[in-house]
């Protein structure tokens, strides 16, 4: 989670405001928490061979 430490670091220089760090820090959890499905419905759907266009 380095892109909080350097949101935290950011807001306390201020050189972010309150509202952008809370949506950036929003966008890093969301992210952050889609990845772990997104990666296995990725592997799921290779191992089924429908990735790629395959000929």
């Amino acid at each position: 989670m380095t892109e909080l430490v350097v949101l935290n670091v950011a807001l306390g220089l201020g050189v972010i405001g309150a509202e952008l760090f809370t949506a950036l820090v929003l966008m890093a959890l969301v992210t952050t928490a889609d990845t772990g499905p997104v990666v296995r419905a990725l592997r799921e759907r290779e191992a089924k061979g429908a990735v790629g266009l395959r000929r």
